[in-house]
């Protein structure tokens, strides 16, 4: 996926997931990843989520990654799919994917979107939502569970709010971060990956 959007997603994750997830704004959080990377009390103390998804951006340079992929596996062991290529004709793709994997490519998936990820204006409440406590629960077990169902529904929709946007600046400081990384990995796996680097 285009690193840029990667690492904006990964924020956006972060800052859904309440209290043990990611509490500063997206370019203070870039600012500090570096102090972060280098603090040993900030991966302790990351008790309840994994620390490494707070380095957004080091999380989408792609090309060392990938590169022990290979040299782990082999290159006819691994196949490598570019999203946009995913998103224009997923069912090409799955059925690259069910042909690389020996299975049979007659299959054709379901490629509706599921659980899409939402910003909420209450963590609070998506948390009780989500991961009612065992308060909650005893008080909802006197719901008809169609009626609990429809408020829980109802709930989640009015929590919901518009997710937030990228500040152009921080896109463009990020796509030419990003530009040594992404034509490294566009030789390695012999893709032209430029498209990646235009802001737009």
């Amino acid at each position: 996926r285009n690193p840029v959007d990667m690492c904006f997603a990964l924020w956006r994750h972060m800052r859904r997931i309440g209290k043990r997830g990611e509490w500063l704004s997206f370019e203070a959080a870039l600012e500090r990843e570096a102090s972060r990377m280098a603090d040993p009390f900030f991966r302790a103390a990351c008790v309840k989520s994994w620390h490494g998804n707070f380095y957004y951006f080091h999380r989408a340079l792609y090309f060392e990654q990938v590169g022990r992929y290979l040299d782990a596996f082999g290159r006819e062991r691994v196949q490598i799919h570019i999203f946009d290529e995913f998103k224009k004709d997923p069912i090409r793709i799955c059925r690259e994917v069910f042909g690389f994997l020996g299975v049979t490519k007659d299959f054709r998936p379901d490629i509706r979107m599921h659980n899409v990820g939402a910003e909420v204006r209450h963590r609070g409440l998506q948390k009780a939502i989500t991961n009612p406590s065992p308060f909650t629960e005893r008080i909802t077990a006197f719901l008809p569970s169609k009626l609990y169902g429809n408020l829980k529904e109802w709930l989640r929709v009015v929590n919901r709010k518009p997710p937030p946007h990228m500040e152009p600046g921080t896109k463009r400081r990020l796509l030419e971060a990003y530009a040594p990384d992404v034509y490294s990995l566009g030789m390695l796996i012999g893709k032209d990956l430029s498209h990646w680097l235009k802001n737009g």
